[in-house]
């Protein structure tokens, strides 16, 4: 029987996984999906239709929000005189 051997970088992402303030920011970007109505599943995508379906409705909804007046002058008020975005 073969012993599984994992690299370094295994451990080093299995150590920072279960780091709270990286747990805080996957929870926070869950959050956000959510607030936007495209919700991650819980336990992940189980088929991968499922997960294009769901990126489908992400960059349907990345579009839409790009053409709100709300995000267009947010870009506007970062804009200067020749319309170059000047920073956030």
């Amino acid at each position: 029987m073969l012993k599984t051997v994992y690299n370094q970088k295994y451990y080093q992402i299995h150590v920072m996984l279960k780091k709270p303030e990286f747990i805080k920011a996957i929870q926070w970007l869950k959050d956000r999906f959510e607030y936007f109505d495209i919700p991650i599943p819980e336990n992940g995508f189980k088929k991968y239709q499922e997960y294009l379906d769901w990126n489908e409705r992400f960059w349907n909804k990345v579009t839409e929000s790009r053409k709100s007046n709300e995000f267009i002058e947010a870009v506007d008020a970062l804009k200067d005189d020749n319309g170059k975005i000047i920073g956030w």
